[in-house]
């Protein structure tokens, strides 16, 4: 498939256009490789690899190699950010079991609020510093 960033787009045509790419490249049965970005796009990734896991009988885990846990609200209307990619993924019905590790968390970067947040959802994660 050809690359979703060929032609600047709205941040909700631009997360459409990455999932459809990555469901292409899923059907087509290659591993897709996304560079580049904001977390913004995480949860389009993950939404394409949920839909397959569906079709195929598999399921995922998820690891955010990340200082931050990324797992803030949506903004009103349920708009996504670069900081609730993770939150997003957690609380869609298709990520079950929940696999989910927050890896490198730096303690100075996540509020208390978030950190409990992860771990009710069943998340886990392995602290930096």
């Amino acid at each position: 498939p050809h690359s979703p960033a060929a032609v600047p787009l709205a941040l909700e045509a631009a997360h459409e256009c990455l999932t459809n790419w990555v469901a292409e490249a899923l059907r087509r049965r290659t591993v897709p490789f996304v560079v580049g970005g904001g977390n913004d796009q995480s949860y389009p990734n993950a939404s394409a690899l949920l839909d397959h896991c569906a079709r195929t009988g598999r399921s995922m885990g998820c690891v955010n190699i990340d200082a931050h846990l990324d797992v803030r609200p949506a903004l009103p209307g349920g708009r996504p950010h670069s900081g609730s990619p993770f939150r997003l993924l957690l609380e869609d019905a298709r990520f079950r079991p929940v696999r989910f590790c927050e890896f490198a968390a730096q303690g100075a970067q996540c509020a208390a609020d978030h950190v409990r947040y992860v771990r009710a959802a069943g998340g886990e994660i392995v602290w930096l510093s």
